[in-house]
């Protein structure tokens, strides 16, 4: 009674379910606005990445490329379907999120492998097995009526994709501060630049938050 009491006199209580209503209508299309921001941010951010991998002809900058385009274009074809008009999409739209989604990781999968790995067998056949994990978990769970990916418990092969996913990205979160600790070592004796290590840093950090 006493906690239920301090909770209706709490600052942030609304009495009137309207208010309610349309405060949470705001900060849901806060959201939303966000998510398209970040969409665009990755997409637009592929472009540099793009024209480097073009320069330099190697393929951890063009698997960076992609991993940020698909991210972004993911993005938007996730939040697209909760514009108005576009509501009849969500499922379609849903799926090729999916599916762009999983062409993404893989991609960030084949770019830890070369960028890290690239003569360590297991970290290849680690890639690889990821990206089949996760073609299977795509390619199977329509047929157990998961086209969106939430059915985690009706549908086993939900747990494919969501394994070939998380993998990859909790990889490139280890080999970022692995790699910075090692920078950040080399700097402190003059045998190394410092923002290398940052970045080693900053890439952690985008497995970690991922």
């Amino acid at each position: 009674g006493a906690l239920r009491a301090s909770a209706a006199q709490h600052p942030c209580a609304v009495a009137d379910p309207t208010v309610a209503e349309r405060l949470c209508g705001a900060m849901e299309d806060s959201a939303y606005l966000v998510q398209l921001l970040i969409g665009f941010f990755f997409t637009a951010a592929s472009v540099p990445l793009f024209r480097l991998a073009r320069r330099s002809g190697e393929l951890p900058e063009r698997m960076l490329a992609w991993c940020f385009l698909c991210f972004g274009l993911s993005y938007l074809f996730y939040e697209a379907p909760f514009l108005p008009g576009l509501e009849a999409l969500l499922t379609p739209f849903s799926f090729i999120a999916r599916l762009i989604t999983g062409a993404g990781v893989i991609a960030v999968a084949l770019f830890t492998w070369q960028a890290f790995r690239r003569d360590d067998a297991w970290a290849k056949w680690l890639a690889i097995g990821c990206g089949v994990s996760i073609a299977i978990g795509d390619a199977m769970s329509p047929f157990w009526g998961d086209w969106e990916g939430f059915m985690a418990l009706s549908n086993p092969f939900f747990w494919f994709e969501w394994t070939g996913q998380t993998v990859p990205l909790a990889w490139i979160c280890v080999e970022g501060f692995l790699h910075y600790g090692r920078a950040r070592k080399r700097a402190r004796f003059g045998l190394g630049n410092p923002s290398v290590a940052n970045r080693f840093f900053l890439w952690g950090m985008f497995g970690f938050a991922q």
